[in-house]
């Protein structure tokens, strides 16, 4: 699977209210999806971590290197919002997660 990245041109994350970073907005919401608990460390927060350790983590690599592989192995928030070719109606919702 082909993922064009939205925010990956921009060199940008998302930071939630509680400190936590993930690599967009569009994971954020994704959070409550299993891919997410799959594939983090619990390393996340500004709180507890610097911004290099954060994206040095378990998640941010996951990510990308999900891109790489089996199709059904990709980030479900990428597979859904930046996968090249997806269908104009194709939009990430809640009730997918």
């Amino acid at each position: 699977m082909k993922i064009d990245c939205e925010v990956l041109g921009y060199r940008s994350l998302f930071v939630l209210a509680n400190g936590d970073v993930v690599p967009c907005c569009h994971m954020s919401a994704a959070k409550v999806h299993q891919w997410y608990w799959d594939n983090t460390d619990g390393k996340e927060n500004l709180h507890e971590h610097t911004l290099q350790e954060i994206i040095d983590n378990r998640l941010f690599k996951a990510v990308h290197e999900s891109w790489d592989g089996d199709d059904a192995k990709v980030c479900f928030a990428c597979r859904k919002v930046c996968r090249v070719g997806k269908e104009k109606n194709d939009e990430f919702r809640y009730e997918d997660l």
